[in-house]
């Protein structure tokens, strides 16, 4: 159904390719900054909610989290690609490849799905594979077969938002989300506050949250007037349609889960040291997160935009689209890394409070790394733009190489060396953190900048 004011496919497809885009991107990126702020902020509330569970808790959550992002990762890749795919189709005007796209990939996720499903009796031998610190399964095995599920859901949801992104609807986007993140923190809150429970009721807050989504999901998936609606003739698997879904959707699912991948690599090595500076590294990397995914979401709105001019053939709107982009994240990077350096102190002291009482030794762990990850913020802005560009262009090998470079080539040695070979100590996890989004956003925007010139030549 479409609301009062909103655009159709077909009319949103004329403003993509028409209108000025300093300001259609950050229209549509607006909303979905927003929702990543609230989004951000909602989950350093859940993370002070598990570190008030005990601060052995608060690391097992983060380290787990990360494990489920990597298999988060593979389906959120495909889902990716596909919108790649979707948005090039949306642009150039062919709506009956459209429907086809969208219909393989429905195809491709439910089985992914399932393979999740049939995983869920398993996950203690499957933590163990990955070689999960044994505190961690004691802690947190049950938490993260619900997290399992909770999982499934997402990435039926994260289908429909991209699809959402494709015909321009950042607001509806936003508010769904708020009620989602309004679910989640109210659960969350009454299972530890009231009924102090354990951190598995927290992953059954995130459940319930994502079902709500599923639900709006699937009521606007049966809407027959729209070119995303699922139908059976168009869910029938094509040879040509599904290559070219994951042709471009393979490098991303690399690309995705070898960056959760190492990062789940980083935190054994990190735990190995100290298990504490796990969640350390969790609470900053969420703080920081108030700025980087603030410029994710006019990234989001960006990519889309490139693909649908891109597929029209307009090169000229594709280098302006970046640009845009550009100028709005480096802004967010400035007014919000001033914003978290005046109020870090009074923040992070929230998460040194459990239920034991003040941890001094926690904040200042705390702070020895966000002192560093905060100023990731803006080589992070030049990153995040590049990669709108070179995923709107289609490029995921590219951005596989990037991602793969981030953290086994500038992140993982380094950590290792600073651990193995200076006192520095926990200090080392903020340096690396800081080095390696510098040395990325070197490598992604000189890509970026070679594809500009490129556009720009074939405009000429």
């Amino acid at each position: 159904m479409r609301k009062a004011g909103e655009l159709s496919e077909r009319e949103f497809r004329e403003v993509s390719l028409n209108s000025d885009l300093l300001p259609l991107v950050f229209r549509l990126g607006a909303p979905l900054a927003f929702y990543s702020l609230f989004n951000a902020f909602f989950q350093l509330l859940d993370t002070m909610m598990a570190s008030h569970v005990s601060s052995v808790a608060l690391s097992s959550v983060s380290y787990l989290s990360q494990i489920q992002n990597l298999i988060l990762s593979l389906g959120l890749g495909l889902v990716a690609g596909a919108a790649v795919v979707m948005s090039r189709s949306f642009g150039e005007g062919d709506f009956e490849g459209v429907r086809k796209s969208f219909g393989n990939l429905m195809v491709l996720l439910f089985s992914v799905m399932l393979i999740l499903l049939v995983m869920v009796p398993f996950v203690p031998f499957f933590l163990s594979l990955l070689g999960t610190p044994e505190v961690f399964i004691r802690e947190g095995a049950s938490y993260f077969q619900v997290l399992i599920l909770s999982t499934v859901l997402n990435l039926f949801n994260n289908a429909y938002i991209s699809v959402e992104r494709i015909r321009g609807r950042t607001r509806r986007i936003m508010v769904l989300n708020f009620l989602v993140m309004a679910i989640k923190l109210s659960l969350t809150w009454f299972f530890v506050y009231i009924l102090e429970s354990t951190i598995v009721m927290i992953a059954v807050s995130t459940l319930i949250s994502h079902l709500f989504l599923s639900v709006v999901a699937l009521i606007f998936f049966r809407n027959a007037g729209s070119l995303f609606s699922l139908r059976v003739s168009s869910m029938k698997p094509e040879r040509k349609t599904t290559g070219n879904i994951l042709s471009l959707s393979f490098p991303l699912m690399f690309e995705k889960s070898a960056f959760s991948l190492g990062k789940t690599i980083v935190n054994s090595i990190i735990s190995a040291f100290d298990p504490i500076s796990v969640g350390a590294l969790g609470v900053s990397t969420g703080i920081s997160g108030l700025v980087t995914l603030m410029q994710s979401g006019f990234s989001d709105a960006s990519t889309a935009l490139i693909s649908q001019n891109d597929g029209d053939g307009r090169s000229d709107r594709v280098v302006k689209c970046y640009f845009s982009v550009l100028i709005l994240t480096l802004t967010v990077s400035l007014l919000g890394t001033v914003i978290l350096f005046l109020f870090s102190r009074p923040l992070i002291r929230i998460f040194a409070m459990g239920r034991d009482g003040y941890d001094a030794a926690f904040e200042n762990l705390i702070l020895q790394v966000f002192r560093y990850d905060l100023f990731s913020c803006f080589p992070l802005a030049f990153n995040i733009s590049a990669f709108s560009l070179i995923i709107g262009k289609g490029r995921t090998k590219t951005a596989f190489f990037i991602s793969f470079c981030r953290v086994y080539l500038f992140r993982i040695p380094l950590l290792k060396y600073l651990l193995a070979y200076t006192s520095l100590g926990n200090e080392a996890v903020g340096i690396v953190m800081v080095v390696s989004n510098t040395l990325t956003a070197v490598l992604s925007s000189s890509i970026a900048l070679s594809i500009v010139v490129r556009e720009r030549r074939s405009h000429e």
